[in-house]
């Protein structure tokens, strides 16, 4: 390979890796639902159980919903670790659905409803792996 070729070679993967880096995750609307994603995201990605615990019981008003205990919660977290928004395929006032991809490369659907009241609890939850 000649001088030419390999400094244009380094230079394209210099330019490639700067633009990987700052590709940013989409962000999530302001919206009522999207702060209940924000929201949830946020105490999960904190890593400590109590905080999406008493998240969960804050803003999860659906009458079939059982909170996870704290050791199956530290268990999730340890299997996905971090949680990074990959895409936002929906977005209304009151309903979202956002592609979540974890820092142990699974991708989850995470998708939530929440009331059109004030303080907006959510009244539809989804978190599950991508088919």
């Amino acid at each position: 390979m000649s001088l030419k070729n390999y400094l244009f070679a380094c230079l394209l993967t210099i330019f490639t890796l700067a633009a990987a880096q700052n590709e940013k995750a989409p962000e999530i609307p302001g919206t009522p639902a999207g702060k209940q994603i924000m929201g949830y995201i946020k105490a999960f990605n904190s890593g400590d159980p109590k905080a999406l615990g008493e998240f969960m019981d804050q803003n999860d008003i659906r009458p079939e919903r059982e909170t996870p205990s704290p050791e199956k919660t530290a268990e999730l977290f340890k299997i996905l670790g971090k949680l990074q928004v990959s895409s936002i395929p929906m977005s209304k006032e009151h309903e979202i659905t956002v592609l979540l991809k974890t820092e142990k490369g699974m991708e989850i659907v995470f998708a939530c409803i929440v009331q059109s009241d004030p303080p907006h609890k959510m009244t539809y939850f989804r978190f599950e792996p991508e088919k």
